[in-house]
């Protein structure tokens, strides 16, 4: 792949990749540079990649939308240098990468940690989808960190995080998070249903999936709140076709 798109008359014209990336190494990575107007870029599998190809995905200068999943051999020193700006001033940070994400899907990265997170909410500001599902090091204070930083988040995917507890949610929607409309949640076991409970009747309109892939759900009767699960085809198709028109929705680790 790498070197057909080195000698394609297409790689300029790329805006969007999509790569399963199997065996697609640091040379596959550092081919992708000459894809110099790509705006999303996807790969699924980033197992033969390391730290060089971090670099070389930083110096494409328009990508705002990446998937970088299953990067087991990245390290928590790579994401550092790659998350962080270069020594420039505050004017050109506005253009410059990593300021410009707006959809971030970082799953089973094992690398990605608090210190990882502190850097994304610093310095993506902007993001609006975010997938860190599996990223076991990432702790309630990197989750409290997205909750306080990232204003423009509309989905948010922590399945398999097993550090939190979803304390950082206690603010929500009332100072932070006000746009969120998705909470992925499975396999998160130290997270109470109450907790999420209480989080959709403050924000009625967030759509939540538990720990075992339910839909919470919940009437109010003279002012008693009554909860329910649901995951039935009829609601799991409206639940797809509402997420489907928000842009991101590809970040989501698959709702199922």
């Amino acid at each position: 792949a790498g070197t057909y798109l080195v000698s394609s008359p297409f790689a300029l014209s790329l805006t969007r990749l999509y790569l399963d990336g199997e065996e697609f190494d640091d040379l596959g990575f550092r081919a992708l540079t000459c894809c110099r107007n790509l705006k999303l870029l996807s790969v699924s599998f980033c197992e033969s990649a390391t730290d060089l190809s971090l670099g070389y995905v930083k110096t494409l200068p328009k990508i705002e939308h990446l998937h970088l999943r299953k990067g087991r051999e990245f390290t928590c020193e790579g994401f550092r240098k790659f998350f962080e700006y270069s020594e420039t001033n505050g004017a050109e940070k506005d253009n410059e990468f990593p300021s410009r994400l707006k959809f971030l899907n970082l799953g089973e990265c094992p690398a990605v940690n608090d210190v990882i997170v502190d850097l994304i909410t610093t310095n993506c500001t902007g993001l609006q989808s975010l997938c860190l599902v599996w990223c076991w090091s990432v702790t309630e204070v990197g989750l409290g960190m997205i909750v306080q930083r990232l204003n423009d988040l509309r989905l948010l995917d922590i399945r398999g995080l097993d550090c939190i507890d979803g304390s950082a949610f206690l603010d929500v929607p009332d100072l932070y998070l006000t746009n969120l409309r998705y909470l992925g949640a499975e396999q998160c076991p130290r997270i109470e249903d109450s907790t999420l409970q209480i989080l959709n009747l403050r924000k009625k309109d967030l759509i939540i999936s538990n720990y075992h892939n339910y839909f919470i759900t919940f009437t109010i009767n003279n002012g008693d709140a009554t909860f329910m699960e649901r995951y039935d085809n009829e609601f799991h198709a409206a639940v797809n076709e509402q997420l489907s028109r928000i842009d991101g929705f590809c970040c989501l680790s698959d709702i199922r």
